[in-house]
């Protein structure tokens, strides 16, 4: 007699379905905790203005109550009877908080002597203002300076002649200084050649500093188009045909 083949069951197997697959592909991001720009969403002034405001403040208090972040410490600790000549202490902290923030760094009161805390806290604090002042600054400064009349670059001249008038007022300075230093303080080089001495100054130069750099981030737009039409060559045929192509 002929053995009879035993039969295997089988199963059938799962079928994999899309409410799968988008399960799946939604658990790298739970587990990498990814923060992501929600492309619908548009930027808000008042929540712009309110983190910059926060980042000042903490930029502050950190000058303030850190010891050897400013030139102001170093004087007091080396004679407790003399007050300090470098003016108000609160001022120096909001001073020293935009000149970080925005990244001149002139190096005129701060930094003076700091510890390790210091170091760590002037390692971080400009990443955060650069970070702030080359985003959402930078986008929304780029979107209503279009909608000026005159466009960015009669708003920067404008916000520059006041700021060398008001330098010249405060400081007692030459016109060249002045013009120096707001244009080196709106670049954010900060040479440190030619710096405010005065409390008035220091609080005029912290707002300016704050003012003017995302106003010109969009005046150097107009350098930048300038520079790249003189740096543009002729696109190879192929690639004119493929861009002919994409516009049509």
């Amino acid at each position: 007699m002929a053995k009879s083949k035993s039969k295997k069951k089988t199963f059938p197997r799962p079928v994999k379905t899309r409410e799968d697959d988008a399960e799946t592909d939604e658990e790298p991001d739970d587990l990498l905790l990814t923060l992501s720009v929600d492309p619908t969403m548009d930027l808000s002034s008042t929540r712009i203005i309110l983190t910059g405001l926060s980042l000042v403040g903490i930029g502050m208090l950190g000058f303030y109550y850190i010891p050897g972040l400013m030139v102001a410490d170093v004087d007091v600790a080396a004679d407790d009877d003399e007050p300090s000549k470098n003016g108000d202490r609160w001022i120096n902290a909001f001073y020293c908080s935009a000149i970080s923030l925005t990244t001149v760094g002139f190096g005129d009161i701060c930094p003076a002597n700091p510890d390790f805390l210091g170091r760590v806290f002037l390692t971080i604090l400009p990443l955060f203002g650069l970070g702030f002042f080359c985003g959402p600054v930078l986008s929304i400064a780029s979107s209503w300076t279009s909608q000026v009349p005159g466009g960015a670059v009669a708003l920067g001249t404008l916000t520059i002649a006041v700021a060398v008038s008001a330098l010249t007022a405060l400081e007692d300075m030459s016109i060249s200084d002045a013009i120096h230093l707001t244009v080196i303080t709106g670049t954010t080089i900060g040479y440190g050649d030619v710096t405010v001495k005065t409390d008035e100054g220091r609080l005029f130069l912290a707002i300016y500093a704050i003012l003017i750099c995302g106003m010109f981030g969009a005046v150097l737009d107009v350098s930048k188009t300038l520079l790249e039409a003189l740096c543009q060559t002729p696109a190879p045929k192929k690639r004119r045909a493929v861009n002919k192509k994409k516009r049509d």
